[in-house]
């Protein structure tokens, strides 16, 4: 009896073979979702396709102070790019709530139409159709 399954798998080794590597590989695959898991719990930040997501969205913590998030949907402006609003523009036209990406900046400059002005971090500004914007100082996200 014993020979004759021995006998089976040395005459299938290649697929005993593929079956041992497809549950090592599952295995690997849930061990390594579990400890991404655990990590995202710990520090509340999701990762997706190596961008990192904030699951807090207030641009402030709990002492008043300012912070750099990023979450899903956000749109990040690289200094010196500009972007026009609109339905065949680079961004949609609407209401956008201007932040920083560095902490601890209270105030940066941004090209609105063409015009440098100071904007608060936290700010909302509306965009109409048309409309282009440009961070001026450095990165800026709109949410």
């Amino acid at each position: 009896m014993f020979n004759e399954v021995l006998a089976i798998l040395a005459e299938y080794w290649y697929l005993v073979l593929i079956s041992l590597a497809v549950i090592v590989a599952f295995v690997v695959l849930i061990v390594k979702k579990s400890k991404k898991s655990a990590r995202e719990k710990q520090t509340e930040v999701k990762e997706n396709r190596e961008v990192r997501y904030s699951s807090d969205h207030t641009p402030f913590d709990g002492d008043g102070e300012e912070k750099a998030t990023f979450t899903k949907g956000d749109i990040v402006l690289k200094r010196g790019v500009t972007l026009i609003a609109g339905s065949n523009g680079d961004i949609k036209a609407g209401k956008y709530t201007v932040l920083t990406s560095i902490d601890g900046v209270e105030a940066f400059n941004v090209r609105i139409n063409g015009f440098v002005r100071e904007v608060e971090h936290n700010a909302t500004v509306i965009l109409a159709d048309g409309d282009t914007i440009c961070p001026v100082s450095h990165t800026i996200v709109l949410r």
